[in-house]
């Protein structure tokens, strides 16, 4: 029996028809990509498997998570597969949550609905749920003093951070109040007298943050005060002498970082530590001076007094003495008191 071809060929065509009909389920047809809702899933497997040497693709936490997306332009894609580890393959529903800490391989493909798999693709997850730990370094010891830092305006501060998994990804500084601005690593320093304040935090590549940290320093700019006193001084026609047996006594203060020493000085020799009075025994012209530090460095101004240690008693001599008599003095006529008779012509 002969066959015409053209009717062979539509035969073949309808019997492809039904076939497909019954293996596509309904009479719409479907998306050629897939976007899933993003649900919070805990799928099945082995979350940390760490592969010595390969580095992160992906960094999250356990509050984050990640998704797929795939698309076919042909039959168009039937679903999503995956394993975590060296776990079983389980079909995709919704976006993917990692608790454990640790790096984990994640291994996906997709199959269309023809059933062509995808080659199988792989990618490393670090789940990071642990926040960088900071510390803030002056260049020099802070002051403390009555429960207060104290520092010099030249003091500066460096701040890092540290992040044992996913590493840091950035530090945020905040100086007296300011809004909060990415750390630079330059060495910080505060130029305004009195208080100040450095907040600062880091947020490491998973995107957990540090919980903030205040250093409050007092920037102490103002200078102490010293008093220079001495013991039996006496003023001579605008010259002070003392004389032995004297004491100068020194006493300074300071309202900020408090005292760290006070220095003497005495003539032109070297500036010394005063812990007691000084004495001066020597006789002749001499000065002394005195002066105070603070403890962040700060000097006082110099009192001086010029003074001269006199020694020296004064020397009594006796001389003779002529005692001889007084001449008489002139007897003095006493006054009439009667008038003198007049004459008449």
């Amino acid at each position: 029996m002969n066959r015409n071809p053209l009717w062979v060929l539509l035969a073949s065509m309808l019997v492809s028809s039904a076939i497909l009909a019954q293996t596509s389920p309904g009479t719409t047809t479907p998306p050629k990509s897939t976007t899933p809702k993003a649900e919070t899933t805990k799928p099945s497997g082995t979350e940390r498997e760490s592969s010595s040497g390969e580095k992160p693709d992906l960094y999250i936490n356990s509050q984050s998570s990640f998704e797929f997306n795939s698309k076919d332009e042909g039959s168009t894609v039937d679903y999503i597969e995956y394993k975590i580890g060296s776990g079983d393959y389980t079909k995709y529903v919704s976006s993917i949550t990692l608790v454990r800490e640790g790096l984990t391989k994640i291994t996906y493909r997709a199959v269309d609905k023809a059933g062509n798999k995808e080659p199988e693709k792989h990618f490393n997850v670090l789940v990071d749920n642990t926040p960088p730990s900071t510390k803030i370094t002056p260049s020099a010891a802070l002051i403390v003093h009555e429960n207060t830092n104290y520092a010099t305006k030249a003091l500066t501060y460096s701040i890092t951070a540290q992040d044992n998994l996913a590493g840091v990804q950035d530090i945020k500084i905040s100086i007296n109040g300011s809004e909060p601005k990415v750390y630079d690593g330059k060495p910080i320093q505060l130029e305004k007298a009195g208080v100040n304040t450095i907040k600062f935090s880091a947020t490491d590549k998973s995107g957990n943050t540090s919980t903030d940290s205040v250093l409050a320093v007092t920037v102490d700019q103002e200078k102490p005060s010293v008093e220079l006193f001495g013991s039996a001084l006496v003023t001579v026609k605008d010259k002070i002498f003392v004389k032995s047996g004297n004491a100068f006594t020194i006493k300074a203060s300071d309202t900020l970082s408090g005292i760290k020493q006070i220095f003497y000085k005495l003539d032109s020799g070297e500036w010394k530590s005063y812990a007691d009075p000084v004495s001066v025994e020597a006789q002749g012209n001499h000065t002394i001076e005195a002066k105070s530090v603070d403890s962040v460095g700060n000097e006082s101004e110099v009192k001086k007094i010029a003074f001269i240690v006199d020694t020296t008693p004064p020397e009594t001599k006796i001389q003779k003495v002529d005692n001889k008599p007084s001449a008489p003095s002139p007897a003095v006529k006493p006054a009439s008191s009667s008038a003198a008779p007049s004459t008449e012509n």
